[in-house]
């Protein structure tokens, strides 16, 4: 696991409860899951050749899938066509041998067919998982219940938490684990400090339980997670790899820091994109939530009206320069009804703050999309990511920026700098604005047919948007 995340393995998932057993398939030619997805549908061998397109979607609390495939020639008809609730069955690899392979199960919720194409989509399969259970776990907190459902399903454990403070009888009342699961982070308190977190299973049948929190906190920028990055990559089909005697050649490649950027130096590794969008959302955020947030409950012991406020340190930080609009207008009070002794104490609270701290932050997500799959990240990773322009006017921008930032006031000098306008002769400079630690909220992992390698598609969040210039101001008005 990442370093700078601390996300550390508790237990690891048992593979026999979890039917899979694809070992058998690793002894295959190479070819298959490295330079495209290795599929299976009721032992039915799917062949590259007849895929349109497949993807892996790690966006949600559980992993899905999506396969769109050509059948021209009606190979899915009669007896051979996928049903629901059939078993998809996945292995991905990469091109390095220290990568641990995708080797997953997906039942096929839905199918759907029109002018020769076959659309299948469907989610990971885990025994049990969707059936309702009465069950209840006295006197443990949200960390041990977690253990637990992940022992009792054959599921993996992982997280950057030690230990949580909420005890009480926690209880699945004729629901499904599904339900549960994906509803319990709104409860777990871990203490005094500020922090939300996030539950998902993970593309090998881990439980996930991430503080969100912890991974901005200071000083874990200094701690770094090795990578590699291809120096040879295949960005178009090779033709010679169809021939008996091709031999597989493990990538040359050189070890680095683990980060992303769009430097064109770059291009052709694992850890380049080619575009990205940036959302910042701090005004809505504030609009909808507030400035000043209270929550008003009526504690049946004291027979009496209470107030909470949560007020987040970040909000005031003046050495981050953030854009705070301080309007007394905007306050914001939240009834959460009468609290009792049913739940741990802080059960309506922490769920008031982790409603406003998840909006938090969230509010500055970034998008990119890479060439090549990078399969060292996975969600909740802490990573830099560098945002580099090459607009010449934007440039130009950026430039005259950095030097108000640090107190150039030699205009003149300023003044005869040469001038260009073209692109081709600037060099690319450091967007600020935009690059910093990210936290890696979701992502995307696909394949087209034709293509020798996966793509991925990568959404991340981090709370505070740093504004590169303070504020200057005009002795002319």
């Amino acid at each position: 696991m990442n370093i700078a995340t601390n996300i550390l393995q508790v237990i690891e998932p048992d593979l026999d409860i979890l039917r899979i057993d694809l070992d058998n398939k690793l002894e295959e030619d190479f070819k298959f899951g490295e330079l495209y997805p290795m599929m299976w549908i009721n032992d039915m061998f799917i062949a590259p050749g007849g895929v349109s397109s497949f993807e892996i979607n790690m966006t949600g609390f559980l992993p899905r899938f999506s396969l769109s495939l050509s059948d021209d020639i009606d190979q899915f008809s009669s007896i051979a066509m996928p049903k629901k609730q059939d078993l998809l069955s996945v292995m991905i690899k990469d091109k390095k041998s220290d990568f641990k392979p995708i080797q997953a199960n997906f039942t096929v919720d839905s199918i759907s067919t029109y002018s020769g194409s076959v659309e299948l989509t469907g989610v990971l399969f885990i025994p049990k998982f969707d059936k309702q259970v009465c069950i209840s776990y006295d006197g443990m907190t949200t960390h041990e219940v977690l253990e637990q459902i992940a022992l009792d399903l054959g599921l993996g454990f992982a997280t950057n938490e030690d230990v949580t403070n909420d005890i009480q009888n926690w209880i699945i009342p004729f629901k499904k684990y599904s339900e549960f699961l994906s509803k319990i982070n709104n409860y777990i308190y871990k203490g005094e400090t500020l922090t939300y977190y996030e539950i998902f299973i993970d593309i090998y049948y881990n439980i996930n339980m991430v503080n969100v929190s912890k991974l901005f906190e200071s000083g874990l920028e200094d701690e770094e997670t090795e990578t590699y990055a291809s120096l040879n990559d295949l960005s178009t089909w090779d033709s010679s790899m169809d021939g008996d005697e091709y031999e597989k050649k493990e990538p040359e490649s050189i070890s680095m820091p683990l980060f992303l950027t769009n430097r064109q130096d770059y291009i052709g590794n694992n850890n380049h994109f080619k575009r990205y969008d940036f959302d910042n959302n701090t005004g809505s955020t504030y609009k909808s939530l507030g400035i000043n947030k209270t929550q008003r409950f009526y504690d049946l012991d004291e027979k009496m009206y209470l107030n909470h406020d949560l007020s987040l340190d970040f909000e005031t930080d003046e050495e981050l320069n953030e854009l705070i609009v301080q309007d007394d207008e905007m306050d914001v009070y939240i009834w959460s009804g009468i609290i009792n002794d049913n739940h741990h104490l802080n059960y309506e609270w922490v769920k008031f703050q982790s409603k406003i701290l998840r909006s938090f932050y969230n509010r500055n997500s970034l998008r990119i999309e890479l060439d090549r799959a990078n399969f060292h990240l996975h969600r909740y990773i802490k990573i830099p990511v560098q945002v580099w322009t090459i607009n010449a006017f934007d440039n130009d921008y950026l430039s005259d920026l950095e030097k108000l930032q640090e107190g150039d006031d030699d205009q003149e000098n300023q003044n005869n700098e040469p001038q260009s306008n073209t692109t081709s002769e600037k060099d690319p400079i450091l967007n600020k604005f935009i690059s910093g630690y990210y936290t890696l909220k979701d992502y995307k992992i696909g394949w087209k047919n034709g293509s020798s390698q996966f793509h991925q598609e990568c959404s991340f969040i981090k709370p505070l948007y740093v504004n590169v210039v303070n504020k200057i101001d005009n002795p002319d008005g």
